[in-house]
């Protein structure tokens, strides 16, 4: 049988090779201008001649083809302005001012409501202080009432901030155990904390989840199962892969 492997999705690997070029040729932020001509840079790598507001016309023309097309995913236009989004973070972490280089992507948020509220997470996540933004999103996802853009991001980059996040998720998870009646509503938060645990750590996470299979909310108790079903078949947990 022949050697058959999924193929990686290309417009991901420009994106992401943009990026390191956007960084070499910019390779240090202080203001929002260093961010935007980031930007350009990057738009410039994937191969988009045309200015910033160009691109956004573009980035409109693609989300009106995608954004409600659940089986085609997101365009390239879209993975770029993810990408930025990330930048807007990082850079709000170690001090930029960010509001300006924000306000260059200005789009009809009425018609992308989902693709607003991530834009607005970002926007808040960059404004708390990087050491304290892990404990930041587990305390905020005891109020998930469900798992959707703005909060995969947020449990995406409680993720990509590591292990460093595991003894505080580990807590609010034992702390959950003991005052489950005061979570309110579907404890999706929980089960997304449980997902971020099992792939930092492998079974080391099963003594904080296993109770929560026979948790008393039905969608609790499944992504608990789900969970465990992962850490026994070696699987791991993404929640914004473009992000």
């Amino acid at each position: 049988m022949a050697d058959v492997r999924p193929l990686p999705d290309m417009d991901v690997v420009r994106v992401a090779l943009a990026r390191l070029k956007a960084v070499r040729d910019i390779p240090e932020v202080k203001t929002s201008q260093d961010l935007i001509e980031r930007l350009k840079r990057k738009l410039h790598h994937v191969g988009f001649q045309g200015s910033i507001e160009e691109w956004l016309q573009a980035l409109s023309k693609e989300l009106e083809v995608t954004y409600n097309a659940a089986d085609m995913g997101i365009g390239i236009h879209e993975k770029i302005l993810l990408s930025y989004f990330s930048m807007l973070m990082e850079a709000g972490w170690k001090g930029v001012d960010i509001d300006a280089a924000a306000k260059v992507i200005h789009l009809d948020w009425k018609q992308y409501p989902n693709l607003h509220k991530k834009f607005e997470s970002l926007i808040q996540l960059a404004k708390v202080p990087r050491a304290e933004v892990g404990r930041w999103i587990v305390e905020d996802a005891l109020r998930w009432q469900v798992l959707s853009g703005a909060e995969a991001i947020k449990a995406q980059v409680l993720l990509d901030l590591g292990t460093s996040v595991v003894p505080i998720i580990q807590e609010k998870l034992s702390w959950a155990l003991r005052n489950r009646d005061q979570i309110e509503g579907t404890g999706i938060g929980l089960a997304a904390l449980a997902e971020v645990l099992v792939t930092l750590v492998g079974e080391r996470a099963l003594p904080f989840i296993e109770p929560f299979t026979q948790d008393k909310n039905e969608w609790v108790r499944h992504y608990a199962c789900r969970a465990k079903e992962y850490i026994q078949q070696g699987k791991v947990f993404a929640f914004a892969p473009y992000f």
